[in-house]
């Protein structure tokens, strides 16, 4: 059977889908990648998860509600009233049960204040960070591991009862167990085990792979500052796209823990801000790297305002173009200063969006130089056109030397000739 020869407009058509196709894959891996980049550092990252865990305690809503549960804790396994009964003399006796109430108002403020202090917030980070790494040998399955993970807020209950005036007591009634919180234990981690190892291994491929099919997009267009304009448009919607998920999440999460009455569901919308502020810090590097790309291809576009922007620059990159590279070298520098490489994972983004815009710049430079190999206006040029603006007789004249620097497309200059002529 004989094949039937594939036309010339059906191959472009071909390509042109292709490239669409691997664009949008890689806008959706990038996405994906920073979302995993987001669950590994924040929630698999021992010492992130127990200072944002500090920060969360240091919220006035948070600390309030974490000072309800000591109290309920320190009333639960001790007698407050009973103890005022044998200590008090027998004519306050009946005074007991209107006191021990009275000390749990107090309890409520002065747990509140305990948790406060910065010996509280250090203690708190260490007992997170002690909850966190015991979670993590869990889920890695190394030996000698407890089975069961929980919160040691026990010597915040006993400082508690200290401040009511019951820590002798509390320190022979209080069960081991008082003031843990149960956080997760062997069975049910096996069930998300599979999902943190797929967390640690998408934080670093997922953006690899992204970055293989922007390349395999660039190396199969033949419009490759239209397609640098999509890639970029794309980014900005990735970064879009991280600030609604973390908006959405946070109605996710209040409605699914709590209910519509519950008052701590002010504490859990704290709680919740503080441990995904890591989010803004990954939008926003997206969102700005998009909005340059998109810079960078409209500059170096065919466009009049494009044109007269290389025009504009033209001094700069032509007979500067060190200014430039110096430019880029120190906003890399700045970024290293503001978000260190503690991270191997954020190297090659890193390296990405600087090839991005040393890649741009390189273009937009050899293109204005194509266009104003002189290197465009000059000061003095500048001077002379404000002392001696162009009149009405020598209107072409000028046309003809902003023509002659570039200041003026063929086009622009064509239509002033004509008007000129026919008046």
């Amino acid at each position: 059977m004989r094949e039937l020869p594939v036309t010339h407009g059906s191959s472009i058509r071909f390509r042109q889908i292709a490239v669409g196709v691997l664009l949008a894959a890689a806008t959706l891996l990038t996405l994906l990648s920073l979302v995993a980049v987001f669950a590994r550092r924040q929630a698999l990252d021992s010492s992130r998860f127990a200072n944002s865990s500090a920060a969360v305690l240091s919220d006035p809503t948070v600390r309030q509600a974490v000072a309800g549960y000591l109290v309920d804790q320190l009333y639960a396994h001790v007698d407050v009233s009973a103890e005022l009964h044998a200590t008090l003399p027998k004519q306050f006796a009946p005074l007991a049960d209107p006191i021990a109430a009275a000390l749990r108002a107090y309890a409520d403020r002065g747990a509140s204040d305990i948790l406060g202090t910065h010996t509280a917030a250090a203690t708190f980070r260490a007992a997170v960070l002690r909850s966190h790494t015991t979670f993590i040998a869990l889920v890695d399955r190394r030996g000698g591991q407890a089975e069961t993970v929980y919160l040691e807020l026990r010597p915040f209950v006993l400082n508690l009862a200290d401040q009511v005036g019951v820590g002798a007591l509390a320190r022979q009634e209080l069960p081991p167990t008082a003031g843990e919180l149960h956080v997760i234990d062997e069975s049910n981690v096996s069930t998300i085990r599979s999902w943190i190892d797929l967390t640690r291994t998408a934080s670093v491929w997922l953006y690899a792979a992204s970055i293989g099919l922007y390349v395999a997009a660039f190396a199969l267009t033949r419009d490759r500052r239209r397609l640098l304009a999509w890639a970029g448009s794309g980014l900005v919607a990735v970064g879009i796209a991280l600030f609604i998920a973390r908006a959405i999440g946070r109605t996710v999460v209040l409605d699914q823990l709590l209910p519509a009455g519950s008052p701590y569901r002010a504490a859990t919308g704290q709680a919740y801000a503080i441990f995904t502020a890591l989010v803004p810090s990954l939008a926003w590097p997206t969102l700005a790297t998009g909005i340059a790309t998109v810079g960078i291809a409209w500059l170096a576009g065919p466009g009049i305002g494009a044109h007269w922007g290389r025009a504009f620059l033209a001094p700069l990159l032509v007979r500067r173009p060190l200014i430039g590279w110096i430019a880029l070298a120190t906003a890399g520098i700045v970024s290293l200063v503001i978000a260190p490489l503690s991270d191997p994972t954020r190297i090659v983004p890193r390296l990405a969006v600087g090839a991005v815009f040393v890649i741009g710049y390189e273009l937009i430079r050899r293109r204005t130089a194509l266009e104003h190999p002189g290197g465009g206006w000059t000061l003095a040029d500048a001077r002379a056109r404000l002392q001696h603006p162009p009149g009405s007789t020598n209107v072409l004249a000028h046309a003809h030397a902003l023509h002659r620097q570039g200041l003026l497309s063929d086009e622009q200059f064509v239509a002033i000739a004509r008007q000129s002529a026919e008046e």
